[in-house]
């Protein structure tokens, strides 16, 4: 359907009936037929109408439309009749008349509105050739060329000179008597080939790279075929004089092509760019001394733009080396198969590998040696017999993703235990193996990857119908196991099987997440396995502080009873855990002396001492992620658990620190003391440490004074403000004079302004800018204040903006904003009419491994209900009746 804001331009003239019939009709039928039904239509007034019904029948109206008859209403004149012959690239018949023009219809069309492309001169007697001559030399677009009865034409080099030009597609001589047949057979005709030709062997072929140089006989008509083509990723246009605007509209239309080279190419402008703007399919774009194309024309383009106005020299246009030596040229045929090996296996792309094995036998052969690594999923049917079939094709296969995300009844039968059968018989290489959504294996099937000896890498996700007894039969029979990952599995209690990992001391990597029959000190029971763990993750969701157990080993006034090394230990990350009174995971904060990676996101019971202890002991720290909400502190205060106290401690002994998220969550606008941190602290972290990348989320006592702290720090390349209310066009004005700063990335920043995005479009110094959610800065605002700009008016939910997730709705009010309903609670603004611009999608949190998840369209938003802000607050932490 037409969308909202081209409707608003143009009015539907049809009724309501009418539009739904022609709906039907551009959806329903071929396009043949529909280019038949608009080529019956001989009013202007009623193509124009049913152009506006579709964009399909739009794009057909415009493909079909060969004559146009313009005059008064032409206004501006030029750039109006530039906009029509855009559109319609078929045009035959041009009629202007500005018959009962006055001044006030505006400025007629001058001498810049016509390129000729198109001469008859009938009984000219006063024409000479030499008049002849300067037409062909300047009219450089002329494709038709008739002369009648011009007795005063007698030398033909005229003639010579289109002749090497090239561009004539329609010649007319007749009663030229000083024009002789014989002077006609100075007309060259140097290429053998035709565009026909050549159209069919591209179509034919799976050819990936295609390059055009010099080819006069290559024109639109040309590239309209290459735009059918399937297989065709890279395309380069070199002193091609035929191709024009209306070429690159086709070429843009191509479903695969991500490289484009246009290199003198005279008749391509920046109309023709525009189309690959819009298409926003490129990830490079070459433009080389092509005279009408201009550097702002290119902007958008591609993900990489190359842009130069330098013409290049004929001889290294063509390639031509005029010092006498030889050019050789060897064939892929005649390259060797390691080499050959060697060229597929930096082949990253699955897409291109397929392309690139369907060219020969030999290289389909050695792909198939070659392809170590398969992602399947729903499109994998029937299950077991395609996987069979993978893994007969691939037999050096050593990682393979199952993902069943997304999948429901109708996609067929999910792969089952069976297929675990096949995958652990016929993959006698798999180290890496990656089950999602899997529901119909279970630990039958799973005790089949016993047979997997060389499997290191094992990653569950959501796997409901697996127990203790099946991780067990893995612990037992993979004994290389390194990295194990546990998500979403609610079947899993006892945990032997963590037990077994632990004594046989191999696991570097353990991750789990949402396991309800893990706790944390379920985890105490890996004990010596934790000497060789590198990384650790710990994560439970929901109501984690009303059903958090209690330590069974937990002994008073005797802190420090667990005697666990982890000096390994580079990354850790714990999330939604009660530490208090018990010691629990606690103690891995006191213990891990080569981390490198910090997360600690709303564990409860945390306090400057931990945090003071950790950061004493961990000097090669490099990022530190913390989420904090506020709660009693010391039976007076009511803030977030850790102060200045911990940020001194952070600054004097981690000088290696650079990458700080802070993130506060439910810290209230009119009491900023209920973050612990102050803004001189946050200030004075940032100046004494080589801080890259900082993120302040909920920060509501930092204001423009804190900006200007943050300015002056040399280090600080990309900086991330989320629900910063209190920052306003004062704090952007000091921000934009920060020496290194290349990445900008406001969400809900609500006192941000226009005139505060204008102080960035001044200092014209940032690569990339991302404005979510921030209503009082337009999309008109943006542009140019960044070489890449991300604007959303969308405002987040709160869950996705503080990086929480909540799957229990007790005390909450939970909406699906999945189709744009009004959402309203603490942390969540009503939700705008969205409106995107994208030049380039960026991510969206700095923090590696930390950042905010994005839930997607289907996620829910949190919402509080009536009890306000306090109702959220754990129940071992009651909020205070009065805040002090």
């Amino acid at each position: 359907m037409v969308s909202p804001r081209f409707l608003s331009c143009f009015p539907l003239p049809c009724s309501a009936k009418g539009a739904a019939f022609s709906s039907s009709l551009a959806t329903g039928h071929s396009e043949p037929l529909l280019e038949d039904i608009v080529n019956r239509i001989t009013r202007t007034s009623d193509r124009n109408s049913l152009s506006l019904v579709s964009k399909h029948l739009y794009t057909v109206k415009a493909a079909q439309r060969v004559a146009i008859r313009v005059g008064c209403g032409l206004h501006p004149a030029t750039e109006a009749l530039a906009s029509l012959c855009f559109r319609f690239p078929n045009l035959q018949k041009v009629e202007i008349d500005y018959s009962g023009w006055t001044s006030s219809h505006g400025r007629q069309l001058d001498n810049q509105g016509l390129t000729l492309s198109s001469l008859r001169l009938n009984s000219a007697p006063a024409i000479s050739s030499s008049g002849l001559l300067s037409v062909a030399v300047g009219c450089m677009s002329l494709s038709a060329f008739h002369l009648v009865d011009c007795m005063g034409v007698c030398s033909v080099e005229w003639l010579e000179y289109l002749g090497r030009d090239g561009s004539l597609e329609e010649l007319v001589v007749k009663d030229c008597k000083g024009i002789s047949q014989y002077d006609l057979l100075k007309w060259p005709s140097d290429i053998g080939f035709t565009q026909k030709g050549i159209s069919t062997l591209i179509q034919s072929c799976p050819v990936r790279v295609f390059v055009v140089n010099g080819a006069y006989i290559f024109k639109d008509e040309g590239m309209k075929d290459l735009a059918s083509v399937q297989f065709l990723e890279k395309l380069e246009l070199l002193h091609c004089k035929r191709i024009t605007d209306a070429g690159l509209s086709f070429i843009a239309r191509a479903p695969r092509l991500i490289n484009l080279t246009i290199r003198r190419c005279k008749n391509v402008t920046d109309d023709g760019m525009s189309e690959l703007v819009r298409s926003q399919k490129l990830e490079s774009l070459t433009i080389v001394g092509c005279r009408g194309i201009s550097r702002e024309g290119v902007l958008g383009a591609a993900k990489s733009v190359l842009y130069s106005a330098e013409i290049d020299n004929l001889d290294s246009l063509k390639g031509m080396k005029l010092s006498g030596l030889r050019q050789l040229y060897y064939p892929m045929d005649n390259l060797s198969e390691p080499l050959l090996a060697e060229i597929i296996k930096r082949i990253a792309k699955t897409s291109d590998r397929n392309s690139l094995s369907l060219v020969s036998k030999q290289l389909y052969t050695i792909d198939t040696e070659q392809r170590d690594a398969i992602h399947v999923g729903r499109g994998l049917h029937p299950a077991t017999e395609a996987l069979a079939s993978l893994c007969s094709r691939f037999p050096n296969l050593w990682k393979v993703v199952i993902d069943y995300s997304g999948w429901i009844s109708i996609h067929g039968k999910q792969l089952d235990n069976q297929g675990l059968l096949v995958l652990s018989s016929h993959c006698s290489s798999l180290t890496d193996l990656t089950l999602s959504f899997c529901s119909y294996i279970d630990d039958s099937g799973l005790g089949y990857l016993a047979y997997c000896k060389k499997l290191r890498s094992l990653r569950l996700n959501f796997a409901p119908a697996i127990s203790s007894r099946g991780l067990l039969s893995v612990a037992v029979g993979c004994k290389s196991l390194c990295t194990f990952h546990l998500v979403d599995c609610m079947k899993i209690g006892s945990v032997e099987w963590l037990e077994y990992l632990g004594r046989a001391g191999s696991l570097e990597e353990l991750v789990v997440k949402d396991c309800k029959g893990i706790s944390q000190y379920d985890l105490l029971k890996f004990g010596p396995g934790f000497m060789k763990l590198q990384r650790f993750e710990y994560e439970i969701n929901g109501n984690y502080w009303s059903s958090a157990a209690r330590d069974p080993a937990y002994v008073a006034h005797y802190p420090y009873r667990y005697d666990i090394c982890c000096d390994n230990m580079k990354e850790l990350r714990l999330a939604h855990i009660v530490t208090e009174p018990e010691i629990g995971l606690r103690f891995l904060l006191g213990k891990c002396r080569a981390l490198e990676k910090l997360w600690l996101e709303y564990v409860i019971g945390l306090t400057d001492n931990d945090a003071i202890a950790l950061f004493q002991n961990c000097g090669s720290l490099t990022s530190v992620s913390l989420r904090l909400i506020p709660l009693f502190c010391d039976a007076i205060y009511f803030r977030t658990a850790l102060t200045d106290d911990s940020l001194k401690a952070l600054a004097l002994y981690c000088p290696m620190l650079q990458i700080l998220e802070l993130t506060f969550t439910f810290c209230s606008e009119d009491y900023p003391s209920e973050i612990g941190f102050s803004q001189e602290g946050i200030v004075n972290l940032v100046q004494s440490c080589p801080i890259r990348v900082l993120m302040l989320n909920g920060a509501n006592n930092f204001d423009d004074e804190g900006m200007k702290g943050l300015s002056s720090s040399r280090s600080l390349e990309t900086l991330e403000l989320v629900d910063c209310v209190f920052i306003g066009d004062v704090g952007m004005r000091s921000i934009a004079r920060t020496p290194s700063l290349r990445n900008l990335t406001l969400r809900k920043c609500v006192c941000v302004t226009d005139n505060g995005v204008s102080e960035l479009v001044h200092a014209q110094n940032l690569e990339s800018l991302t404005i979510i959610g921030c209503h009082r800065i337009s999309l008109k605002a943006v542009q140019g204040a960044a070489r890449s700009v991300y604007y959303s008016a969308e405002s987040e939910k709160h869950d996705s903006l503080k990086g929480m997730k909540m799957t229990s709705t007790e005390g909450l009010r939970v909406t699906n904003n999945k189709h744009g309903e009004v959402v309203r609670g603490r942390g969540c603004d009503e939700v705008r009419t969205v409106v995107v611009w994208d030049q380039r999608a960026q991510e969206r949190s700095p923090i590696s491994g930390g950042g905010v998840e994005d839930e997607g369209d289907g996620a829910h938003a949190l919402g509080l209900a009536g009890g306000g802000e306090q109702s959220w607050l754990p129940q071992a932490c009651p909020a205070p009746t009065t805040r002090p």
